[in-house]
């Protein structure tokens, strides 16, 4: 089980054995945590809404890596992320607050730092 703590900033990671919920890690360092998801192969996705991210962790709650747009001169592509999925091809579909926009990332590494395209108006 997984859950974001928004007063402490941080993701809180839980395993249910059948009758405790045991207590596995955490992560803080959000500003301010909102939706989550999880990938096939067990990878945390968590949108950071104030510091325009999201933040891709393992299972035991160690920080892969960050995606982040650059600003695009109008507002960052990645403004206030709230919401986000990732379907069984490893898409993750996210929706901003900011900007009121979803928009998918695809064929991510997950061993480099990621910085997405800028968007040409």
């Amino acid at each position: 089980m997984l859950v974001t703590d928004i007063g402490a900033g941080k993701v809180n990671i839980y395993r249910f054995d059948g009758d405790v919920f045991e207590f596995i890690a955490s992560y803080s360092g959000f500003g301010l945590p909102n939706g989550i998801a999880v990938d096939r192969k067990d990878n945390i996705y968590v949108d950071d809404t104030s510091h325009n991210r999201i933040v891709v962790l393992d299972q035991a709650g160690n920080h892969l890596i960050d995606l982040t747009y650059p600003n695009d001169g109008y507002s960052s592509i990645l403004f206030k992320p709230y919401s986000v999925a990732v379907d069984s091809k490893g898409t993750i579909i996210e929706a901003g607050s900011g900007n009121h926009r979803v928009i998918t990332i695809q064929d991510i590494s997950l061993s480099m730092r990621v910085f997405m395209p800028v968007v040409k108006r």
